[in-house]
């Protein structure tokens, strides 16, 4: 049998394994390309809206934890209201404190110092100024402290806590009598004259000991080194231009601020939230004696007296922008009610005095409702 030698057909030319292997063409190019651009660009506007919208939600909790943060300050000052204050004077004293506001100083008269009132609309855009007054309305550890004092034929007799909150010597207090005629509690301010209503701890001198085995004298703290241009400490809550205003903030907003009214005459401010808008205070009056609030009041009296007996509740009203600018977002309404009740109490702030792009901001309605436990005590 012949055999024959066959060539196998799998050695075939370069050339001919090329063209059987096609490329893309150009237009297919083309077509992925323009898949894959809009494939990004879909992305990419997914991935801003999910930036901006994660921006703005961060600027909103901000702006929940600064306020919760300001306005707790503001709450606990409102609590203490009146704490350590004197009810009476042996005689008149003369105290200064600096003009904030129209009547917002009780040393013009040299009156017994009011517990909590406000500056009504004297504040910018129409907002209120509120007055806190207490020995405890300061920043520093001393204005934290107190004592009582007790007769002894050789001395008063101190009380010692044996804890941090011990007065320490040479820290500047006042000294309040405590007083019961017929029935009737009250705080009368010690003094050693009509400028020496304050002394040095401990209380060594024999105008601020108790001279009587009934007599409980009341020792407060009012601050650790300067000595006090009136028997109490003062604090301010009021709205103000802040130095650099953020860059966020609606246009004609201000800084709600805490300002220590210090006893060597300056105010020392401390920003609580920015990008307020407007604040507003109602009093809870009990005008029938009987512990229950009857009526609503933007003003309480200038009387000490009648503020400790009928002021039953504080209410602030803080109306502050939240977030940043939105254009994506519509405000509803042009006018926001600052407060409750009827319509003379509070404001109804209009907006469009924040600017033309007021709508595309988030507003909110901080409400802080106090009730006073040391206005009486």
């Amino acid at each position: 049998m012949d055999c024959e030698t066959r060539t196998s057909n799998t050695s075939r030319a370069p050339w001919a394994l090329l063209q059987g292997n096609r490329g893309f063409s150009l237009v297919e190019l083309i077509v992925v390309m323009a898949i894959f651009l809009i494939v990004i660009m879909a992305t990419s506007d997914a991935f801003n809206t999910l930036v901006s919208h994660s921006i703005q939600q961060t600027k909103i909790a901000e702006s929940q934890t600064g306020g919760i943060i300001g306005l707790e300050m503001m709450r606990v000052d409102l609590e203490h209201a009146g704490y350590g204050l004197p009810w009476s004077f042996p005689i008149t004293p003369e105290y200064t404190e600096p003009d904030l506001g129209t009547g917002l100083s009780d040393a013009s008269t040299g009156g017994v110092p009011r517990a909590v009132h406000t500056g009504d609309n004297q504040g910018p855009a129409g907002s209120d100024r509120l007055v806190i007054r207490s020995t405890v309305a300061g920043m520093d550890a001393t204005a934290k402290k107190w004592t009582y004092a007790t007769y002894s034929s050789v001395g008063s007799v101190l009380k010692q806590w044996d804890t941090a909150e011990d007065l320490a010597a040479g820290e500047k207090v006042i000294v309040v009598r405590a007083t019961n005629v017929d029935g009737v509690q009250g705080k009368q301010l010690v003094m050693k004259s009509a400028t020496e209503f304050s002394t040095t701890y401990p209380p060594n001198a024999a105008e601020f000991r108790p001279q009587a085995q009934s007599d409980l004298y009341l020792v407060y703290g009012v601050h650790p080194t300067d000595t006090p241009v009136r028997p109490f400490n003062r604090v301010d809550y009021y709205l103000a231009t802040p130095p650099k205003v953020p860059q966020s903030c609606a246009p004609n907003t201000f800084t709600l601020f805490k300002g220590i009214v210090g006893h060597d005459g300056d105010v020392i401010p401390y920003p609580l939230l920015d990008c307020v808008a407007d604040m507003q205070v109602i009093f809870g009056v009990d005008t029938s004696g009987d512990g229950e609030v009857d009526m609503h009041l933007n003003e309480v009296s200038t009387s000490a007296q009648e503020i400790r007996d009928q002021v039953k509740e504080v209410r602030v009203y803080i109306l502050a922008q939240e977030g940043k600018k939105d254009r994506s977002f519509t405000y509803p309404t042009q006018k926001v009610r600052v407060g409750d009740f009827d319509s003379s109490l509070g404001s109804e702030f209009d907006l469009a005095g924040i600017g033309a792009d007021w709508r595309n901001y988030r507003w909110r309605l901080y409400t802080v409702v106090v009730n006073p436990k040391n206005l009486a005590n």
